[in-house]
């Protein structure tokens, strides 16, 4: 992994992370409109990890929108970070390819549970209670900040 292409990942531990993340796995994803789905393969044996991993952007709220976010990275042995690093990439490759009346904004529906679990605990982000009907279930938005990051990593399937 050509380090440059993570230069301006401000926080050294997603840097660290995002690098060790793409020397074990690559990424694919394919667009349909304004979504897009991503794939991550084992370089080791070639084989997908995750199936479940979409986003979308969504014209009329002007944000991104995490619709499935299930990357099965940690039942992979050594990844106690990885899907961090990979919602951070995922989200950055997401913004350079949205429409620009996107308003940095990304959301999210998750259990409580799943959301203290993971999403609140990612520094990148600062997710707050965007609408909660009630139920298990609620809805989340962050800020992000997009970045010169290199995404030419993540190459589109064929």
């Amino acid at each position: 992994m050509n380090g440059d292409r993570l230069d301006h990942i401000p926080s050294d531990f997603i840097r660290t992370q995002v690098a060790h993340l793409l020397r074990r796995f690559a990424i694919s994803y394919r667009r349909t409109g304004d979504t897009i789905e991503y794939f991550i393969t084992s370089r080791r044996t070639g084989h997908r990890v995750s199936y479940a991993i979409v986003f979308l952007q969504d014209r009329d709220a002007h944000c991104l929108h995490i619709s499935k976010f299930f990357p099965e990275l940690i039942r992979r042995e050594n990844s106690k970070y990885l899907s961090a690093a990979c919602f951070f990439l995922l989200v950055q490759h997401f913004a350079q390819h949205a429409t620009p009346d996107v308003d940095h904004q990304i959301s999210l529906k998750a259990q409580s549970r799943i959301f203290d679990a993971f999403y609140s605990r990612l520094k990148d982000f600062e997710f707050e209670i965007w609408k909660d009907r009630g139920g298990e279930t609620v809805e989340y938005r962050s800020g992000y900040t997009p970045l010169a990051v290199d995404t030419a990593m993540i190459r589109e399937a064929a």
